[in-house]
């Protein structure tokens, strides 16, 4: 049997596939479609349908997520790495990309990656609407209202801040 799979690996998957043993065929016929399987929904998109089942709505991201965090950072994928650093307070090397954090005593405690503004999103994606490139929330500020959308086939969740809602 290995020296089958070793075969098949080195001989490519034409040879692979005029094997007579229709377990492997089987085993690769799997392996493919697990790996086209579509991506699981975010763990925020998940939680906010399940508090908000599908209604506009108001969340507390304490209550969304479980993790204890102290501050959530909300950074778009145009920011400047000097400006993550002035609102962090720390170096942050994986910018360039639309990201949430949740942050604890100064380290991540979870983190997902956002469409602010989605080139090829994925069905209920989080939209961030922010007025500032790099946003920091404490735990106790971090309320957004939610809205649910539809736009060109595909549904999206944007959670936006209404400032003076809460500067009240």
């Amino acid at each position: 049997m290995k020296q089958q799979i070793t075969k098949a690996l080195t001989t490519g998957i034409s040879e692979f596939f005029s094997m007579q043993n229709s377990c492997y065929k089987l085993f690769f016929l799997i392996l493919l479609a697990v790996s086209c399987a579509p991506e699981k929904e975010s763990r925020l998109s998940d939680a906010i349908i399940s508090k908000c089942q599908h209604h506009d709505c108001e969340i507390k991201m304490a209550d969304i997520l479980q993790e204890d965090w102290d501050y959530l950072y909300i950074i778009k994928k145009s920011a400047s790495l000097a400006e993550i650093r002035r609102v962090l307070g720390s170096y942050y090397s994986d910018y360039g990309k639309d990201t949430v954090l949740f942050v604890k005593n100064d380290t991540i405690v979870y983190f997902e990656d956002a469409a602010l503004y989605p080139d090829e999103p994925k069905q209920w994606q989080i939209i961030f609407s922010t007025s500032q490139q790099v946003e920091k929330f404490s735990r106790h500020a971090a309320v957004f209202d939610v809205k649910f959308s539809n736009h060109f086939e595909h549904s999206y969740i944007e959670l936006s801040k209404d400032y003076e809602k809460y500067m009240r």
